[in-house]
Order: C-alpha cells, then sequence, then structure tokens
C-alpha cells in the first residue's frame, strides 16, 4: 500500500450537510484512505447529498446509517467497518492536512506500542492552534524514553489517529 492508504477517516455527524459535504469532499481531494460516514440519524438532506458523492467516490466513501442518534458512539460503528490498521478521526466540520496520514503511519510504525497519535488543531478561519490541544500535550504523565511525544490523559477525537487493534 501507498504512504497514507493504511489509514481511514471516520466521520461521525448528525444534520450537517454542508460542513459534512465539505469535509468528505476535501478528504476525497487530498488523501488517499477510505472514508467511513457514520450518519447519527439525520433529518436534513446530509445522507442523499453525501450519497451522491459516494456513488462517484470509486468507493472510497462507505455510508452508515444508525436509525438514532448514537452520538459519539457513531465512531466506534465506523471504526468497526474499517479494514485498514488506523483510523483518523474527523468532525463534519474537520479534516486532515494531507502528508498526514502518512506521517501517522510512518509513526505508528516506528512506535508498536502506540496506540494513539493527538494532534494539532488548527481553528478556522484565525488559523489559531486549539488551546485545549497545548493542555493537553502538557499532560502529568510526561514523556517516556522511546516514545514519540508525551503521553496524554486526553485529546480532541477530530485530531486523533487511533491503532486499530489498540482502540478495539
Amino acid at each position: 500500500m501507498a504512504a497514507g492508504e493504511q489509514t481511514s477517516f471516520v466521520i461521525a455527524s448528525r444534520n450537517r450537510r454542508t460542513e459534512l459535504i465539505t469535509t468528505i469532499e476535501r478528504l476525497l481531494d487530498t488523501t488517499p484512505g477510505p472514508i467511513v460516514l457514520v450518519d447519527n440519524a439525520s433529518e436534513d438532506d446530509s445522507v442523499a447529498a453525501a450519497g451522491r458523492i459516494a456513488a462517484r467516490s470509486a468507493a472510497r466513501v462507505r455510508m452508515i446509517e444508525l436509525d438514532r442518534n448514537l452520538g459519539a458512539v457513531g465512531r466506534n460503528v465506523g471504526v468497526a467497518a474499517c479494514t485498514t490498521p488506523y483510523v483518523a478521526f474527523c468532525d463534519d466540520d474537520s479534516w486532515w492536512e494531507p502528508d498526514a496520514p502518512a506521517v501517522a503511519e510512518e509513526v505508528f510504525a516506528r512506535h508498536p506500542s502506540v496506540g494513539l497519535l493527538a494532534a494539532r488543531t488548527i481553528v478556522a478561519p484565525q488559523r489559531t492552534e486549539d488551546p485545549l490541544v497545548t493542555l493537553l500535550a502538557g499532560s502529568a504523565l510526561g514523556t517516556r524514553a522511546g516514545l514519540p511525544g508525551p503521553s496524554i490523559l486526553g485529546f480532541l477525537a477530530c485530531s486523533s489517529v487511533v491503532r486499530v487493534a489498540a482502540f478495539t
């Protein structure tokens, strides 16, 4: 597999058609991995709009329509549907830089004991770092020798990549 293709993207969404479509299209345009959309029983036309994109995505977009809103548990449903060893989570209004999946795959390959990577989160439109990222990176657990960064106590789901084996 080429760099970046070992990582799927999981998006859990509900009633956010405009943001969702922007995110899916951006991921299709800039990243190589599969995209799993878990729709939490949207009442708008999110499913229909995403379905049109999925139909022309060369099977890169898989849709899972839930009959009720499971909230964040939708991410678990999405991970269960993935066939790649890594998953990058997105919110319906967030996406990853094009090289992020390949970088994450390289870090996971070099550090087999790492189960989750917490990325920087840049908030638009100001393009500033989310202050929560700095707070979480300053974990009291510190940095163990041989690991790629600090051990963390918390993370933002929309800016984390997980090793599926560790997640499940």
